[in-house]
């Protein structure tokens, strides 16, 4: 029994294309914008890193580090980027959970302002009697009914 048969295939999330002593290139197969706020951090650092994306129709951007040890770099790039996101998602919960805040205040505040609408009393239309407008009639000739009062005469 082949137990790999039952697991799903995972979808690759990055692909390690080189790995030297001072060198280490990967490529993202998911997450377009992350290599660029790696960079970002790397550069701050001042380690030479730069991404490239080979060809618009391959998968994904790489990115590529050079230093003396690439892999930790890496590794403490994307800890700083992860950080910086987990504070971007507070700041934002913190915000938005004020803007509710706020913002059912403002409609308690309303529905308070707000009065019971009066009833109103539609009076009911009075009835017009329609005079009916007789059609002519002319001997021996069949009329054709067009418009509400006008009468035509066919041939046949």
């Amino acid at each position: 029994m082949d137990i790999t048969t039952n697991k799903k295939e995972e979808k690759e999330e990055f692909k390690l294309i080189r790995k030297t002593a001072k060198d280490i290139e990967i490529e993202v197969m998911v997450a377009k914008e992350i290599p660029n706020l790696i960079r970002k951090k790397l550069i701050e650092k001042k380690i030479d890193s730069y991404v490239y994306t080979p060809h618009p129709i391959l998968n994904g951007p790489r990115i590529s580090i050079h230093s003396s040890n690439p892999a930790s770099e890496l590794i403490s790039a994307s800890e700083d980027v992860e950080n910086d996101l987990k504070e971007f998602k507070e700041l934002l919960n913190k915000e938005f959970k004020k803007v509710k805040k706020e913002y059912k205040e403002e409609n308690r505040k309303d529905v308070r302002k707000e009065k019971k609408p009066e009833k109103v009393v539609e009076d009911k239309p009075e009835k017009k009697e329609v005079k009916s407008v007789e059609e002519p009639k002319l001997p021996d000739e069949k009329l054709e009914k067009v418009g509400k009062h006008r009468g035509r005469s066919i041939k046949e």
